[in-house]
């Protein structure tokens, strides 16, 4: 054997090793974080595969799929713990909010759904205020999570959100603070709850209120004017993570009754499009106004 062949093999050697400690560097990450036991994303051609059509199914059926215990306990508390020690970087928002935050509501009489608003007030602590070796970080950027999102949504192509301040978020609700009703912009929403409000922030929602060819506008009227005979009360568990229709369903968090502990969310982003940032509206929108701070 030559020389040449020899140092080709070696440097395919190291390659190799290379590749392989990076991997189990991922799964090392992952188990420390996911509860893998109970849904092993990293195996959805194999064990995940149930679990697979088991969320798929609950999200045709009722728009959303909790996975309770999602996050090990450990990880749990860790991530809790990092996002009160940020906490007063948050940007508060206080607002009347419509149901549909992507449409110009000067083009529809007072009366009419797209004008109809309700209460919304909370905090977010957004992704440029959380360290890059976080928990919560660290699970937003394992590919294994991204994975599992897209297949269930059922999407070709799914990348992570590049924006430096809502591609990853916290919601953070204390005593007199609710999100008010309102659509996604996107179909496919991902969510964990990280802590439970002492007391209220329950989640209603109603599954498949809108679609792409029947906007429904005299159904989500009258939810928004009080009707509740199709709203559905759901109890999510911190550690849990949810997918969710959000963009056909109309949905929002109950005032908080008692904080301390307040409730914390986080909001996974994701796009079928690479390196998305999201636009100056998009940011007023959520934040109340533009980041003041810079990110390089």
């Amino acid at each position: 054997m030559s020389c040449r062949s020899q140092q080709s093999i070696s440097s395919s050697i190291i390659v190799l090793n290379f590749a392989t400690k990076l991997i189990n560097m991922s799964f090392d990450t992952l188990n420390s974080l996911v509860n893998l036991e109970c849904y092993p994303i990293h195996d959805l051609g194999g064990r995940g595969a149930r679990l697979l059509e088991k969320v798929r199914t609950c999200m045709e059926v009722d728009a959303l799929c909790c996975l309770p215990h999602f996050i090990k306990p450990s990880a749990l508390r860790r991530m809790v713990q990092e996002i009160l020690t940020c906490q007063e970087k948050a940007y508060p928002i206080e607002s009347q909010r419509t149901a549909y935050s992507w449409i110009d509501r000067t083009q529809y009489p007072l009366d009419h759904a797209v004008n109809i608003t309700s209460e919304h007030r909370l905090a977010s602590v957004t992704r440029d205020s959380m360290g890059d070796a976080s928990a919560l970080v660290s699970l937003f950027h394992c590919n294994e999570l991204t994975e599992f999102v897209r297949e269930c949504f059922g999407i070709r192509a799914l990348y992570r959100v590049t924006c430096p301040f809502l591609s990853l978020n916290v919601k953070i609700m204390d005593q007199g603070a609710r999100h008010g009703w309102h659509f996604d912009n996107n179909d496919g929403a991902v969510s964990l709850l990280l802590q439970e409000a002492k007391q209220g922030g329950e989640y209603e929602y109603v599954p498949y209120l809108r679609s792409d060819k029947n906007e429904n506008y005299g159904g989500v009227r009258s939810v928004l004017r009080g009707d509740r005979s199709n709203v559905r009360i759901v109890a999510i568990r911190a550690g849990t993570l949810c997918l969710f229709r959000g963009g056909r369903s109309l949905h929002r968090v109950r005032h908080i009754i008692e904080g301390s502990p307040d409730r914390l969310t986080a909001i996974l982003s994701y796009s079928d499009q690479p390196n998305h940032f999201y636009n100056e509206n998009t940011l007023r929108t959520v934040l109340g106004q533009l980041p003041t701070r810079s990110v390089s």
